[in-house]
């Protein structure tokens, strides 16, 4: 069986470090694909390079992007900013989707994914992360009737973990909400109409692709999609 290469962007603790969580690498292996980390480099020449060599592209958690994106001042309660993160996934992200090839995003993968394609965030928000105890939150999600995450999942709700201080405000006029968090109303997942594969998620499946039945299936929608020439 041909596995798919799919390309991942990671973070940035420092210019000369990129790093990601291992889940993202297994998740992807375990579903069928190949996964790489990306050097995040700018140049055209190599961003073109990427796109033409990968199979698909996954926009993984991380730092928040500068609120200047969506043409707002940083608030008081912004995080950690990466400029050469946000300047990196800016263009990979139009240069990839450009090529109609398969998009994931999770977490910050999901909140660049919306800016870019014109929405905006909320900047800070309670109640889905617990910083004091340095670990997730968890909360339900309620599915949207014949979204195409149903279809993926079997499912019209489930529990995700949560470790995010933003969220969706606007919502990109292309995309379409698949997902809301049950008690507060917060788009969880998207897609868009149209793409051969662009969805995202605000929560964290490779986290939970070990022993979560429903993380498996939404890593190998991504990786059957990539496989598809």
């Amino acid at each position: 069986m041909n596995r798919p290469y799919i390309a991942l962007s990671g973070s940035l603790p420092d210019e000369k470090i990129t790093t990601i969580n291992n889940c993202y690498l297994r998740s992807i292996w375990s579903a069928g694909g190949i996964p790489t980390l990306l050097l995040p480099d700018t140049d055209k020449n190599y961003i073109n390079t990427v796109c033409k060599s990968f199979d698909g592209f996954l926009f993984c958690g991380g730092d928040d992007i500068d609120p200047r994106y969506y043409d707002e001042d940083k608030s008081p309660y912004i995080g950690d900013i990466s400029p050469t993160r946000d300047s990196f996934e800016e263009k990979l992200f139009l240069a990839a989707y450009a090529t109609g090839k398969p998009i994931m995003g999770i977490c910050r993968g999901l909140q660049v994914i919306n800016v870019f394609m014109g929405g905006s965030l909320i900047q800070h928000m309670e109640g889905h992360r617990d910083k004091e105890n340095n670990c997730p939150s968890t909360h339900d999600i309620t599915l949207v009737d014949g979204s195409p995450l149903v279809k993926i999942t079997g499912e019209t709700s489930f529990t995700v973990n949560s470790f995010h201080h933003q969220a969706i405000n606007s919502l990109s006029a292309k995309l379409t909400a698949d997902a809301y968090s049950t008690n507060d109303k917060y788009i969880e997942a998207f897609h868009e109409d149209g793409h051969k594969f662009l969805y995202a998620y605000q929560w964290h499946p490779e986290l939970m692709y070990q022993s979560s039945e429903i993380s498996q299936k939404i890593f190998k929608a991504f990786v059957d999609a990539c496989k598809e020439k």
